[in-house]
């Protein structure tokens, strides 16, 4: 599994501060031997922030130095994205949203999408991220190896901090989703999920109560991409700046 996130990625790694924020221990649980990160604060796909890669390089160089052979992706990339272009960056969501896909090829990805509240700094108030969101459903129908976690709609108010990032809960709120979105997107015993957007599975679905071990069968690829993953924790850290923004 490879993992590419911005500042929300944070807490499932250094800054987690509960069991169920701490990616390590959930892959463990879910028969994960592998599982490799690349995460840094304000982060964007094309900008770059303190001389740290952006996503597309920090995907480019996952995918050079890990092995091709059973890889699947989850993208938490995009809240710097969208407040970026919104402070006037000429690079739309579908170009930055497209470089990411061409880095990834046609391995099977997960995506969650975007939410913040009204009281967000400006540029990343929540239409921003609407517009975003809104690019990643059309890149659907040019990916069929794409899958996007509605993790706005499972988000309640109440697990954002500062309109951005999340609380102790909302992490594991956020966590748990993508976990279950991507055994929801690639199951085991079946061919991938046929529509654009998933929701989390129902843990009873699995024998051991838990999504577990999951095939992203898609066609010609003979690849198998094991879940859940788990992202998004977050103190009230900053996200840092990607180049038009400060946050």
């Amino acid at each position: 599994m490879l993992h590419v996130g911005d500042s929300l990625s944070l807490g499932i790694t250094d800054e987690a501060d509960s069991p169920g924020a701490d990616v390590a221990q959930q892959y463990e649980a879910a028969g994960v031997t592998t599982s490799f990160f690349d995460v840094a604060g304000g982060r964007s796909s094309v900008e770059t922030v303190d001389d740290k890669p952006n996503a597309v390089s920090a995907a480019q160089e996952l995918s050079r130095t890990h092995p091709a052979a059973g890889r699947c992706w989850v993208l938490q990339i995009g809240t710097n994205d969208a407040a970026n272009i919104s402070a006037g960056s000429q690079i739309d969501a579908t170009a930055r949203i497209d470089q990411l896909m061409q880095v990834v090829g046609g391995e099977p990805v997960l995506w969650p999408n975007l939410k913040t509240l009204a009281s967000a700094p400006t540029h990343y108030e929540p239409e921003k991220m609407v517009a975003y969101n809104g690019a990643l459903m059309e890149a659907c129908t040019r990916y069929p190896n794409l899958r996007i976690y509605d993790a706005a709609a499972d988000l309640p108010d109440t697990a954002f901090v500062d309109g951005i990032h999340h609380t102790g809960a909302g992490s594991e709120v956020f966590a748990g989703g993508i976990a279950g979105a991507l055994a929801s997107a690639y199951p085991a015993a079946s061919d991938p999920a046929p529509g654009c957007m998933v929701g989390p599975a129902v843990p009873s679905s699995s024998p051991e109560g838990s999504p577990g071990p999951i095939a992203a069968p898609l066609p010609g690829n003979g690849q198998i991409c094991f879940a859940p993953i788990v992202d998004f924790c977050l103190p009230t850290t900053a996200f840092g700046s990607s180049s038009a923004t400060d946050r």
